[in-house]
């Protein structure tokens, strides 16, 4: 378990599913929504990448899955989920996305805690200008003393050793999109934001920030099973999120 100071709890404000990354594997998303459901999850947040290519289809396949859920499910894309759009001429990648499940940024607010939940999936367009003022706008807010707050991504912009990062794809950087990314961090660093938390990297990590030791990047691994196709460092798993009273929070791993 990851716990932040205070290492005492206090009261449970709410408990949050995350997960990301199922790729298509229907039978392991089912598996995730039950187990959050025995875990008495509040809400739930998907990080993206639902399909392996972002056809109508297959959006539309997934999210019937999500709404036989009795959970409450919060859904940003991945780059999958914007592959088939991307191919097809729409340069934001969101058609097909945005078809299916409407926005593709969302708050969600309990108690004193606030959630900015923000699509920074595409690998080589930055984020959107209307998007980005957005995030700036909710993330200045927390600086001029608003509700502390978690922010939600699809992926990371930090890790100490995972170059899977915003702007940086199969090691090559791309460079206007790294620095927004680099921007959007430096944004946070500066904020009250306690921890980051994406996905895209296949692999469940915690790295304390090497600028702002308060702040976390917190990665929650995948859902997907390895396949000729897909290779992951771990066996599939979600995480969940524990939020207190007190301002303490726990993030665990919860392995399929």
């Amino acid at each position: 378990d990851l716990s932040s100071i205070p290492l005492e709890p206090g009261e449970l404000v709410v408990r949050i599913g995350l997960f990301a990354d199922s790729e298509g594997d229907w039978k392991n998303l089912k598996l995730a929504l039950h187990r959050m459901e025995d875990l008495s999850v509040d809400v739930a947040f998907f990080l993206g990448d639902l399909t392996r290519w972002g056809s109508k289809e297959e959006l539309l396949e997934g999210k019937e899955i999500l709404d036989e859920s009795p959970l409450d499910i919060i859904v940003i894309p991945g780059d999958h989920d914007l592959a088939e759009s991307v191919s097809l001429g729409d340069v934001t990648g969101l058609k097909n996305f945005t078809e299916v499940f409407g926005n593709n940024t969302h708050i969600y607010e309990k108690g004193d805690y606030k959630f900015l939940l923000l699509d920074n999936s595409a690998n080589f367009s930055t984020v959107s200008e209307k998007d980005y003022s957005w995030f700036e706008y909710n993330i200045l807010k927390v600086v001029e003393g608003g509700k502390v707050s978690f922010v939600i991504l699809s992926q990371p912009l930090y890790h100490p050793v995972n170059n899977r990062i915003m702007g940086i794809v199969e090691g090559e950087v791309v460079s206007n999109v790294y620095q927004q990314g680099q921007d959007m961090l430096e944004l946070i660093r500066g904020s009250k934001v306690k921890a980051i938390i994406a996905a895209d990297q296949h692999m469940f990590s915690n790295s304390v920030d090497p600028t702002r030791p308060d702040l976390r990047h917190i990665s929650i691994g995948a859902l997907v099973s390895n396949s000729d196709e897909i290779r992951n460092p771990q066996a599939p798993r979600f995480a969940v999120l524990e939020v207190y009273s007190n301002g303490g929070y726990k993030v665990k791993e919860v392995v399929l």
